[in-house]
């Protein structure tokens, strides 16, 4: 080495914050054009609003499954899984706990009622 010590340049690029707004619009964009044109292929389905009582049903019939009372997709017989069954209902139950005073009347009774009635269903499961 010759005594001089090296020194790396650091280049300072202003504009770095208008390339990423630009690839964050643009980006933005291709995905409206992607959900617009999706919106009328078949492949997609159709699928109800995004909602509590949506999420509600959802939870409730993998519980169900696991209960033994609904068949798996694609089966003709019901099978019991009560540890599937249980992990669902653990999840409405901390669902109902993180939601507490946060949900309408309305949703605040479906999650109280489901839960019930799964917790119900749990019992007898098990004694079966």
């Amino acid at each position: 080495m010759s005594g001089e010590s090296e020194r790396s340049e650091i280049h300072v690029d202003e504009d770095w914050k208008s390339k990423v707004k630009a690839e964050d619009a643009a980006f933005d964009e291709q995905l409206r054009q992607a959900e617009s044109s999706s919106q009328g292929d078949p492949s997609m389905g159709t699928f109800p609003p995004a909602d509590f009582a949506g999420l509600v049903m959802m939870l409730s019939t993998q519980a169900m499954v696991g209960l033994g009372f609904v068949p798996m997709p694609g089966q003709n017989q019901p099978s019991k899984n009560l540890g599937m069954a249980k992990y669902f209902i653990d999840l409405l139950a901390m669902l109902e706990d993180k939601t507490k005073n946060k949900l309408s009347r309305e949703e605040n009774n479906l999650l109280i009622e489901t839960l019930h009635q799964l917790r119900m269903g749990f019992v007898q499961a098990s004694q079966n």
